[in-house]
């Protein structure tokens, strides 16, 4: 396989990249892309099978269970990380094993439907805590170990309304094989 296609089976919406300048705008449509993040899930999974959970949108890549599974993780996440963002100065963020959560046993005892509902209402208190912030607590600043310098709120909100859509895109190429 190509290494173009590896790259567009990875990264089927491209990569993360919010551009210079990030309006409010911007911020209102991943705000609307992060409240609809559930609804768009549960209906890409609805009918999945035994079978299908096992799939993989890419060679070595995680399966349908996994990435379902990850979501949740990664959105309990972002949820934190934003409200600490909102409330204290300039927090430290740190990363976590992704790749070692997909391999917790939970991820092959616990049913999607468990994550599904675990999705839902950790985007209904994300969608209620991010919907109506002002300039300034979208210019409000954390700093992730593994980046550079301090990013935004906004900068934050773009990354996990991207974060849903981009295993949105996984999910659907897994399952359309």
């Amino acid at each position: 396989m190509s290494t173009d296609k590896l790259e567009q089976l990875r990264f089927p919406i491209g990569r993360y990249n919010p551009g210079g300048d990030i309006g409010p705008d911007d911020v209102l449509a991943w705000v609307e892309d992060i409240r609809l993040l559930p609804s768009q899930l549960s209906q890409l999974v609805e009918a999945v099978t035994d079978h299908d959970l096992t799939k993989q949108y890419r060679p070595g890549s995680w399966t349908v269970r996994q990435v379902v599974h990850h979501i949740a993780d990664s959105h309990c996440n972002a949820y934190s990380r934003m409200k600490r963002t909102l409330t204290e100065d300039v927090p430290t963020i740190f990363p976590y094993d992704e790749g070692a959560w997909a391999q917790l046993p939970d991820v092959g005892a616990v049913s999607l439907q468990v994550s599904l509902q675990l999705i839902q209402a950790i985007h209904e208190r994300l969608h209620h805590a991010i919907r109506d912030l002002s300039l300034s607590q979208l210019g409000r600043q954390y700093q992730h170990t593994s980046m550079d310098g301090p990013q935004s709120m906004a900068y934050l909100i773009g990354m996990y309304a991207w974060h849903g859509k981009h295993h949105l895109g996984h999910l659907s190429i897994a399952l359309d094989q």
